[in-house]
């Protein structure tokens, strides 16, 4: 607490002591006290982080993200649910960087769940349709869609498709390269922005090729080869997914 004088003191009082006697006197009892520690007044959070007091100005890389890790799940790796809703929750909830782990679905249209697993399957098109519109509630900061892809390049261009259409001008689809960017732009500068984080398809993959899995490699608690589906049976475990994990 900083700049405390007699008369604030008295206002603490005044506010929160239930004795009538007690503030007559001017003097906090117990229960004053208690209400006064237990109040918005008494937190011990910095009143002045309620809102953005950083500087946002400099290159995305200097910063800590707010990640999420297999979003769309509900429960376990294994064998829990993939809800859309996870999407809203997670991004009005802080994160900015949320996981997007595509493969190809029936009838041309690419879905999100966790491979390998019983986890249920939901539609990538619903998936980028939640984001669209909970990106930006809470957060005007950019949103960035780690995309882990599995899928075939039809679906591949499916999936791009929906992200231009469906994102709109949010889509950001400036790129950076390694090899002449010295500098990457500031939160600030990608404020109402969605940016997409994954590996590009081969230069010289032909047009109309049916494979081109452009995944990075599994996450380190990605199931392991003994956790799969092998003749019916699973085995092992995996954590559960979590809005405040923090990545570089």
């Amino acid at each position: 607490m900083t700049g405390v004088t007699l008369e604030s003191c008295r206002d603490i009082i005044e506010q929160f002591e239930p004795c009538p006697e007690n503030k007559s006197k001017g003097t906090m009892g117990i229960d004053g006290f208690t209400n006064y520690t237990r109040s918005p007044a008494g937190d011990i959070f910095n009143p002045e982080h309620h809102r953005v007091h950083q500087d946002m100005t400099w290159p995305l890389s200097h910063y800590f993200i707010t990640s999420s890790h297999n979003t769309y799940l509900v429960g376990d790796q294994l064998m829990s649910q993939s809800r859309v809703d996870m999407y809203a929750w997670v991004l009005q909830a802080g994160c900015r960087c949320v996981e997007v782990d595509c493969w190809d679905g029936p009838d041309g249209e690419p879905i999100v769940h966790h491979g390998y697993t019983l986890t249920s399957k939901i539609l990538f098109k619903d998936v980028i349709e939640t984001i669209n519109k909970y990106a930006f509630v809470k957060n005007e900061y950019p949103v960035i869609l780690s995309i882990e892809n599995h899928c075939s390049v039809v679906q591949q261009k499916k999936m791009a498709q929906y992200l231009t259409d469906i994102l709109g001008d949010k889509l950001d689809l400036s790129s950076v390269s390694s090899e002449d960017a010295t500098m990457l732009p500031s939160p600030q500068m990608l404020k109402g922005k969605i940016l997409v984080k994954g590996k590009k398809l081969p230069a010289n993959i032909s047009e109309d090729a049916e494979e081109g899995e452009v995944s990075d490699e599994d996450s380190a608690d990605e199931i392991e080869d003994d956790c799969k589906l092998l003749n019916g049976d699973v085995s092992g475990g995996g954590g559960l997914w979590g809005p405040g994990e923090l990545q570089t």
